[in-house]
């Protein structure tokens, strides 16, 4: 079935209950078939509609039934593909001897932040690279610093 896009130009959120109406509970099946959970195919769902929604005014002549399942389908697809990728790193987090309940890609972003850091101290010129590290690191005041580095 083809939705034309004159009538949505015209007529957007009429046009596009009536796309929701003709098609969500399909397209909510169809997700449902990929074993995810009613709320994760509803979440797909619903971004397939938001991104229709937002890209309406770009369609020229109709928006076919068969793109929307498409869209369904890669959106499903790249849910399950992020949730595979989600539970490497939490593997990888517990082999680590990082807390179960740890989120494996904050954990992720701390390590990558920490080595930044090193990597720009390390660049530091020597007294100031002794400085930071003596008021960082040692907490010591920054009159101690002084009166140790003269």
């Amino acid at each position: 079935m083809l939705m034309s896009t004159s009538n949505i130009a015209g007529k957007a959120e009429e046009a596009f209950e009536v796309l929701y109406s003709r098609y969500a509970k399909g397209l909510l099946v169809y997700a449902r078939a990929f074993s995810l959970s009613q709320a994760e195919a509803e979440d797909i769902v619903q971004d397939v509609f938001v991104n229709v929604w937002e890209k309406l005014h770009r369609y020229s002549g109709s928006i076919e039934k068969s793109y929307l399942f498409k869209a369904t389908r890669n959106g499903c697809l790249n849910y399950i593909e992020r949730i595979g990728v989600r539970s490497r790193f939490q593997d990888e987090a517990l082999n680590a001897g990082h807390p179960p309940g740890a989120l494996p890609l904050e954990l992720y972003a701390e390590d990558e932040m920490k080595s930044l850091i090193m990597g720009a101290i390390e660049r530091l010129p020597q007294r100031q690279k002794e400085s930071f590290l003596m008021s960082k690191f040692n907490n010591m005041s920054y009159a101690d610093i002084a009166a140790r580095l003269e």
